[in-house]
């Protein structure tokens, strides 16, 4: 049963390859309110420790190599995505393909879910503007110090939305994508890329 309207997911990477996160934030948000936030590190499968990645996520590299393995943690990301009618992310396509392609580096399937990518959601709203998360964060006057940060990213993020559907005059998440002429919603056993995806949308 869904509990949730909405699951937000962030994956920050140890390095280029997309089954390398190093940690995992879920935020759920039911009726415009955050009920939940998951974060873990994740010590990954391809724990080859970049300094360009390192650069951006500021994760130690001793934090990263004491922290849980993926499958250790992926019953816990499994249960809190499936309780959420959608999934949600920004540059939904690169997080998603993260779960997955680290999932299937340890023989493991993941449930199929439906995802959106707010980085179109934001587009529709916001024509012709950044959607960058710096962005944004300056349009609805939210701090971004912290961005680049799986928990602080999926907290910004759920902040941004349930902002928008609340300055758009929508009761729940459904009723703003319903309103949308174009749908994005996408089938998430679709996504699964091996490589970072350059220039994401910060």
């Amino acid at each position: 049963m869904k509990k949730y309207d909405i699951a937000v997911i962030d994956f920050e990477t140890m390095n280029e390859h997309t089954n390398s996160p190093c940690q995992v934030a879920i935020s759920l948000i039911k009726d415009l309110s955050v009920e939940y936030i998951y974060n873990s590190y994740i010590n990954p499968p391809n724990n080859f420790y970049s300094q360009e990645n390192a650069n951006i996520h500021q994760i130690p590299k001793e934090v990263i190599l004491t922290a849980p393995s993926f499958d250790s943690i992926f019953d816990k990301i499994e249960k809190l995505l499936n309780e959420s009618f959608f999934v949600v992310a920004h540059n939904a396509n690169f997080d998603i393909s993260v779960l997955n392609h680290t999932a299937n580096t340890y023989n493991l399937t993941p449930k199929n879910f439906l995802y959106i990518d707010s980085v179109n959601i934001f587009k529709y709203f916001h024509q012709n503007i950044s959607v960058s998360m710096n962005s944004l964060c300056d349009i609805y006057n939210i701090e971004k110090s912290g961005l680049h940060s799986a928990k602080y990213d999926v907290e910004a993020l759920s902040k941004l939305l349930i902002s928008l559907m609340k300055n758009e005059g929508f009761s729940s998440f459904l009723e703003l994508i319903q309103s949308m002429k174009t749908q994005y919603i996408r089938f998430s056993k679709l996504a699964n890329v091996q490589y970072t995806i350059k220039n994401c949308i910060y």
